[in-house]
């Protein structure tokens, strides 16, 4: 059971909700002053009435707002005496709007989701052109709507190294292994620019960062020993080309680059 005071304090909170316009959070707090007061008979007397008097001016307020014209075509009637079945509208309306709600963020996202689709695609047909300043705008605006779709720095960035434009690809992807959600796409990209821009050490940190964070992957294996074999570090290259043909997912193009790659450094050795 609650006091009238509380009572009175849910429907103050009520009105002050309803003066800035959270028509929602206005019905809510009503609502559960009406429960207090349902659930609440020890109130009567004059605290009874001037809780009563309050929450037909609510329901007067509110009952003329455009939610209540639209959400609300039954109406929203307040007899005295009648709390509970008026609290049964209330918790209808409030619903209705919760819905409501719902259902404008999901356009809205999907509306999002949407203006990104469009410039990525733009995107990739201005960069196919040969228009990469343009394409790079596209790509920017692109993941300026993004939220939680990391994967769109891995996109960008393959797109971009594909294209030879290895030095714009290497941020893209910097990004994209950062995310939790970098996976071995993103980490073999990253390490390829970074080889591609001439910058091998970083290219070799990157390749054992990738190893340590998504765990052993051929790929990976293999381009760490074909750096390492840039390098002039036989040793270590020689047990990366062993590890990239032990893993589980070693394909046959991972499987010929490596034995090609142990085949070279063995005639080099006898030379």
């Amino acid at each position: 059971m609650s006091t009238a005071k509380e009572v009175m304090e849910n429907l103050a909170r009520a009105k002050g909700y309803f003066h800035r316009h959270d028509v929602a959070r206005a019905v809510l707090a009503l609502a559960h002053g009406l429960k207090e007061l349902v659930d609440s008979p020890q109130i009567v007397g004059r605290d009874k009435q001037s809780i009563q008097m309050a929450i037909a001016e609510l329901a007067q307020l509110l009952g003329r707002t455009e939610e209540a014209q639209e959400h609300m075509l039954e109406g929203l009637l307040y007899e005295r005496g009648k709390e509970k079945a008026f609290l049964k509208d209330c918790a209808t309306f409030f619903k209705r709007l919760d819905a409501a709600a719902k259902a404008e963020q999901e356009a809205q996202i999907q509306a999002r989701k949407l203006r990104m689709d469009r410039l990525l695609i733009r995107g990739g047909k201005l960069l196919e052109a040969g228009r990469l300043a343009e394409a790079l705008q596209h790509y920017d605006e692109a993941a300026s709507l993004h939220q939680d779709e990391d994967i769109i720095f891995t996109m960008i960035g393959r797109r971009l190294l594909e294209a030879g434009a290895a030095e714009q690809a290497a941020p893209w992807l910097a990004k994209a292994v950062a995310t939790k959600s970098a996976n071995i796409s993103a980490w073999l990209a990253y390490g390829q620019a970074l080889k591609a821009l001439n910058r091998q050490e970083e290219a070799i940190q990157a390749c054992r960062d990738g190893l340590e964070r998504i765990g052993p992957r051929a790929e990976l294996y293999l381009l760490l020993a074909q750096l390492e074999e840039q390098a002039g570090r036989v040793p270590e290259a020689l047990a990366h080309y062993a590890a990239a043909l032990e893993q589980a997912d070693t394909d046959s193009q991972v499987r010929g680059k490596a034995l090609a790659g142990r085949k070279r450094l063995a005639s080099a050795a006898h030379a």
